[in-house]
Protein backbone atom coordinates (compact mmCIF):
# COMPACT_ATOMS: atom_id res chain seq x y z
CA UNK A 1 0.00 0.00 0.00
CA UNK A 2 3.18 2.17 1.01
CA UNK A 3 4.02 1.80 -2.66
CA UNK A 4 0.81 2.24 -4.03
CA UNK A 5 0.17 5.07 -2.04
CA UNK A 6 3.49 6.79 -3.01
CA UNK A 7 2.92 6.13 -6.60
CA UNK A 8 -0.30 7.98 -6.56
CA UNK A 9 0.91 10.83 -4.88
CA UNK A 10 3.51 11.15 -7.23
CA UNK A 11 1.22 11.13 -9.61
CA UNK A 12 -1.19 13.48 -8.05
CA UNK A 13 1.73 16.28 -7.37
CA UNK A 14 4.23 16.26 -9.78
CA UNK A 15 2.93 17.36 -12.62
CA UNK A 16 1.42 20.82 -10.76
CA UNK A 17 4.59 21.37 -9.19
CA UNK A 18 6.58 21.40 -11.90
CA UNK A 19 4.18 23.28 -14.08
CA UNK A 20 3.80 25.98 -11.45
CA UNK A 21 7.94 25.97 -11.02
CA UNK A 22 7.83 26.52 -14.88
CA UNK A 23 5.56 29.32 -14.65
CA UNK A 24 7.69 31.49 -12.11
CA UNK A 25 10.68 31.38 -13.52
CA UNK A 26 9.42 33.21 -16.71
CA UNK A 27 7.69 35.99 -14.47
CA UNK A 28 9.46 39.09 -13.80
CA UNK A 29 11.11 39.39 -10.04
CA UNK A 30 8.66 42.16 -8.91
CA UNK A 31 5.51 39.88 -9.72
CA UNK A 32 7.58 36.84 -8.33
CA UNK A 33 6.83 37.19 -4.80
CA UNK A 34 2.90 37.33 -4.89
CA UNK A 35 2.55 34.61 -7.42
CA UNK A 36 5.32 32.19 -4.99
CA UNK A 37 3.30 33.31 -2.22
CA UNK A 38 0.04 31.98 -3.83
CA UNK A 39 1.56 29.02 -5.17
CA UNK A 40 2.52 27.94 -1.88
CA UNK A 41 -1.17 28.47 -0.49
CA UNK A 42 -2.06 26.46 -3.61
CA UNK A 43 0.37 23.51 -3.05
CA UNK A 44 -0.22 23.79 0.39
CA UNK A 45 -4.06 23.27 0.49
CA UNK A 46 -2.91 20.42 -2.54
CA UNK A 47 -0.53 18.69 -0.22
CA UNK A 48 -3.49 18.35 2.94
CA UNK A 49 -5.86 17.17 0.72
CA UNK A 50 -3.48 14.19 -0.95
CA UNK A 51 -2.55 13.69 3.37
CA UNK A 52 -6.15 12.93 3.91
CA UNK A 53 -6.40 10.59 1.50
CA UNK A 54 -3.63 8.55 2.84
CA UNK A 55 -4.91 8.30 6.78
Amino acid sequence: AAIAGGVLFEQASALPIRAALLRLRELPEEEMKTSGEEWLKTLTKELDGIEVMFR
